[in-house]
């Protein structure tokens, strides 16, 4: 039997969870490598200690799942519970590894790199997680843009779920009118200068919601332009709406 053959067999074997583990370890593993190509020599050592330590935290993960799987994780409301903010973790360390991948050989906080994920929430999308290596302005739960035409002039993860693609844009300091209309709810940070934004999709290939990487810098604007930058951002979606569709079954 072959290498090909037996990865498949060992992927086919464990839980839907532990496979969405898998994934996120392959795009990680594809995210380094590219990293580690880019970097200059001094800094080589960085990347492959942060892919070390990303390793080894979906292998704990991986171990902690199928633990707690045999002995029927998620059968009852205790545990489905702690199933979920697991889940949320989890969301939270991709977004901070790919957050940081994106931004290298530079420091996220250095060029002012964050991410955010929108969920569409009838005709709103309400901010529901962020990494941001610094402190910020916008709050999950309360930052909300109501999904129109009029608002998707201003707001790329707006026009990312109407036109249902990547889009990015530079930015401007949001209108009052859109404040003043209830169109945009929540601080923004008045100094952002650009965003990239890109569908999550739901199993049925409604928008579930948008995720976006922002800067307040040059720098990070000159990084988020790149095609690698952007094709990270459709990856990261693309895992995204996996994770977002297994936590909706558990809730059915």
């Amino acid at each position: 039997m072959t290498h090909k053959a037996n990865r498949l067999n060992l992927l086919t074997s464990i839980s839907t969870r532990t496979q969405l583990l898998a994934l996120i370890a392959i795009i990680g593993e594809g995210l380094f490598i590219y990293a580690f190509k880019s970097v200059q020599q001094d800094e080589k050592f960085g990347v492959a200690a942060m892919a070390l330590v990303f390793l080894i935290t979906i292998f704990t993960s991986i171990v902690y799942l199928e633990l707690n799987s045999s002995k029927g994780f998620g059968a009852t409301p205790e545990t489905d519970k702690k199933a979920s903010k697991f889940l949320n973790n989890l969301v939270l360390a991709a977004l901070e590894t790919v957050c940081r991948a994106v931004s290298l050989p530079a420091d996220p906080g250095a060029i002012g790199i964050r991410v955010f994920i929108f969920k569409k929430e009838d005709d709103e999308l309400v901010c529901k997680y962020s990494w941001s290596q610094n402190p910020v302005e916008e709050v999950v739960n309360k930052l909300k843009f109501k999904i129109s035409q009029n608002s998707s002039r201003e707001v790329a993860v707006v026009k990312s779920a109407l036109n249902r693609k990547i889009e990015e844009s530079e930015i401007k300091p949001i209108s009052e009118n859109l404040k003043l209309n209830g169109e945009v709810v929540g601080d923004i940070d008045n100094q952002l200068t650009y965003v990239v934004a890109a569908p999550i999709y739901s199993s049925d290939n409604k928008i579930w919601g948008i995720v976006d990487f922002d800067t307040s810098s040059e720098v990070g604007m000159e990084t988020l332009q790149k095609d690698s930058s952007k094709a990270t951002m459709f990856k990261l979606a693309s895992l995204l709406s996996t994770m977002f569709d297994i936590e909706m079954n558990q809730s059915d």
